[in-house]
């Protein structure tokens, strides 16, 4: 059984919540009230960061990162399992296993700061380096005409993801090289593919010692187009990292994915209104031409056709043309709407 944590940007909110699991996990074994305030504080910006670093940068994106419960148990447990790595890492890039910074905001200051001081550094040999990367581009332009085959882009951007305060999205700044930023980035990055944590959250840890927190269930909605075949397609991702997912929980997963696709309280695409699209299909689709007389005859011979097959199999008949019409519309809109 997982116990649930819901996740919360107010921070008002998320110390109240931080209080409730801290008093019934640990109750009386907590020494002191200040021991309690601490790890209270410490859970309660993790909550916090954790929100914030599920969220996209634009409103546009913001559907397809749902924001599940926290793992509160299993985020501990890898969080020490990374630890000797962070500690070295911080070693490296400060010279001390602690975390370098007291609060959150002043490792922010610092990793903006750096990030602009490392960006300017950079522009002295810019001009040398973009042509330098101009003469490769060349050189694999002439390498696929001679052997037809692709090429990878050998530059990749690297990006460096943290949560900002008072903010409800990931920020992202470009690290170059082999600077701290840069090393940073790398080091995180093998640390979020180990644990599943989002980069944002081990950067926190990293740099102020808040602990990461990772979801059990992550749902991922994403969208693709085809303005070629006019085709709109919606995929629903599910990743589990327990086996232990209950019934109510599997409820869940389902609401929040029919949420997504806007099913809520309605039927499903039936049996006949598929065979009403292949049939339109097999006619070449819907006529451009919408002269009444064209139109008609269309639905008239899909009419038809479809009668045959809901005859056959105990489906109710289209009592005329423009019933076959207004069905396939209602399809129609469904499909936009995101049904499968």
């Amino acid at each position: 059984m997982i116990k649930e944590y819901k996740s919360t940007d107010r921070p008002e909110k998320a110390l109240e919540m931080a209080v409730d699991h801290l008093y019934s996990e640990f109750g009386g074994r907590i020494k002191t009230p200040a021991e309690f305030l601490y790890e209270c504080c410490r859970l309660a910006q993790s909550y916090v960061l954790y929100a914030a670093s599920k969220q996209p940068q634009s409103d546009t994106d913001s559907r397809h990162m749902l924001k599940p419960p926290p793992d509160l148990m299993m985020s501990k447990d890898l969080t020490e399992k990374i630890r000797p790595a962070v500690e070295q890492l911080r070693h490296e890039l400060f010279g001390s296993s602690v975390p370098p910074f007291p609060t959150y905001e002043d490792a922010v200051q610092w990793l903006e700061q750096t990030a602009a001081e490392q960006n300017a550094s950079t522009q002295a040999y810019s001009q040398t380096r973009i042509a330098l990367e101009q003469s490769i581009y060349e050189k694999l332009e002439e390498y696929q005409v001679l052997t037809g085959e692709d090429y990878q882009l050998p530059f990749p951007l690297t990006l460096l993801e943290y949560a900002k305060p008072g903010s409800k999205w990931v920020h992202r700044v470009n690290v170059w090289g082999r600077t701290s930023l840069a090393t940073l980035a790398h080091t995180s990055r093998k640390l979020v593919d180990a644990t599943g944590f989002s980069q944002a959250s081990v950067v926190a840890y990293i740099l102020a010692g808040i602990p990461p927190l990772l979801a059990s269930v992550h749902i991922d909605m994403s969208d693709g187009l085809s303005k070629e075949f006019q085709i709109f397609r919606r995929s629903a991702t599910v990743t589990l990292r327990t086996p232990y997912i209950t019934d109510a929980q599997w409820r869940k997963i389902r609401k929040r994915i029919r949420s997504e696709w806007h099913t809520e309280r309605k039927k499903p695409v039936t049996q006949g209104k598929t065979q009403l699209r292949d049939i339109v299909q097999r006619h070449g689709g819907v006529p451009k031409d919408k002269r009444h007389g064209e139109q008609k005859a269309f639905w008239e011979q899909v009419q038809q056709e479809y009668n045959l097959w809901a005859d056959k199999h105990g489906h109710r008949k289209h009592g005329g043309w423009k019933s076959t019409c207004q069905a396939y519309e209602r399809w129609l809109k469904k499909t936009q709407q995101g049904y499968p």
